[in-house]
């Protein structure tokens, strides 16, 4: 069965290379390919996307998506909208602590809660497993109780916690939570998120524990999860000094 192209009265031997033929074929532009339909004008073929069911225009950039839920996806990847309060965010990590800071939103199971309490006590809920301090094994519920056993000497395997900052000093990561020696040597660390200075690693990961428009620093790959991922594999094993 030959498939007509009535627009210029060709035959195709199927389907899919008359739409091909169309879609391709400069002067075929007022062809909706996706409705199988020509259109007389531009006028009319404009018309016929900005109010077909067939199409869902974005806002922003006018790309012409296949469904309403294909439209809400593309908005919330691409330009970052947030859907409570039609905010557009310049950045995918600017929309996370929006949602964060502002919807209670946890990234790790997709939820939003009621309150700040209520989203950190959830956070909380992600910290069940223990965490062992890679030199003396005891169990911690928080990653911050850990490194405060190893800053405050009280790991019964002896740690000083000079050496824990030069850990940090010479991880991958320093740039994003270890100030210059420049800025003094009272507050060796700082929060990417707020910017907020810390003279213990232990209280920078306090903070993102506690504090919902920085919990980012503590989940998926965040700065304080591959700092721990670093001070785990240099202290693994030892038993005296580094």
């Amino acid at each position: 069965m030959a498939h007509m192209c009535l627009w210029c009265m060709r035959a195709f031997e199927s389907r899919e290379a008359l739409h091909l033929h169309n879609e391709n074929t400069g002067r075929h532009r007022l062809w909706c390919g996706r409705c199988e339909e020509f259109f007389a004008s531009d006028d009319d073929k404009a018309y016929h996307i900005n109010h077909s069911s067939n199409h869902f225009i974005c806002p922003r950039c006018f790309a012409d998506l296949t469904s309403y839920q294909a439209l809400n996806d593309h908005l919330r990847k691409k330009h970052h909208l947030c859907f409570f309060c039609e905010l557009y965010s310049s950045s995918a990590e600017e929309a996370l602590e929006h949602a964060v800071d502002l919807h209670y939103y946890c990234p790790d199971c997709n939820k939003y809660y009621s309150d700040r309490g209520a989203l950190v006590r959830h956070r909380a809920s992600h910290e069940q497993t223990a965490v062992q301090c890679p030199r003396c094994h005891h169990d911690f519920r928080f990653f911050s109780g850990m490194v405060h056993h190893l800053e405050h000497n009280i790991c019964s395997v002896d740690t000083e916690e000079v050496r824990v900052y030069e850990l940090a000093v010479r991880s991958n990561v320093s740039a994003r939570c270890v100030l210059p020696e420049s800025q003094g040597a009272l507050e060796r660390y700082y929060c990417e998120s707020c910017g907020r200075k810390f003279m213990h690693l232990s209280g920078l990961c306090q903070h993102a524990e506690n504090t919902a428009g920085c919990m980012q620093l503590a989940v998926g790959n965040g700065v304080l999860v591959l700092l721990r991922k670093v001070l785990e594999t240099a202290l693994e094993g030892t038993r005296s000094g580094f």
